[in-house]
């Protein structure tokens, strides 16, 4: 299942709304987070079956944000980014 859902609590009459769903395959055991009014998606599992039927678990480590009125943004791969050395004054 791949939905994506918001409720506004400011509102008067609070009601959901179902919005664009992230992209990328559905997934399960996903890390989220808000910070500064946008939503964050980190990692997840697809669970699937192998060529036996046993439950296989495919790990994810994309990155997602979501910005109200501007969508989904894919957010760089952490390993991708240079690592940040601590110098000794």
């Amino acid at each position: 299942m791949k939905l994506f859902w918001s409720l506004d609590l400011a509102e008067p009459k609070p009601h959901w709304r179902e919005l664009e769903p992230w992209p990328g395959p559905a997934r399960m055991l996903a890390a989220a987070g808000v910070c500064d009014g946008a939503f964050y998606l980190f990692s997840g599992v697809e669970l699937t079956g192998d060529a036996a039927g046993k439950p296989v678990r495919r790990y994810f480590e994309g990155r997602v944000s979501f910005h109200p009125g501007q969508g989904w943004k894919r957010i760089t791969d952490l390993r991708a980014l240079p690592s940040l050395r601590h110098r000794r004054p």
